[in-house]
């Protein structure tokens, strides 16, 4: 969790303004290395433990996303949902279409974010 999650917000929280964290943190979710949590999430199926390790992890992440979505100017709801789809795409992303470049990824992951802007 320290450098997938931790890492990634310490390297977010050094940008000054919401919007350049917003996308710094879609740049990392694209450009990362992080293959290996398709194995530790389907592990999770089976050990309550890596469950649990999942969980926290997922809940961190999405609170985060929220923030983010938040000081861009979303109303609280517009911000989890929209963390939400965030999350589901990389996640989705790495199981369905693992290969899948990170300038695609990031097409899709900026056509969601766009449209939640149009609202």
């Amino acid at each position: 969790m320290e450098v997938n999650t931790f890492e990634f917000i310490r390297e977010v929280d050094k940008l000054n303004t919401p919007k350049e964290q917003q996308q710094k943190l879609a740049d990392i979710a694209a450009y990362a290395s992080i293959r290996n949590e398709s194995v530790i999430r389907a592990w999770g199926y089976s050990s309550p433990i890596v469950r649990n390790y999942v969980a926290q992890a997922d809940n961190i992440r999405l609170e985060y996303a929220t923030k983010l979505n938040e000081a861009i100017g979303l109303d609280a709801k517009q911000a989890m949902d929209l963390a939400v789809i965030q999350y589901s795409i990389l996640i989705g992303m790495q199981q369905v279409c693992s290969d899948l470049s990170a300038e695609q990824f990031k097409e899709l992951q900026d056509m969601v974010i766009n449209k939640f802007k149009e609202q």
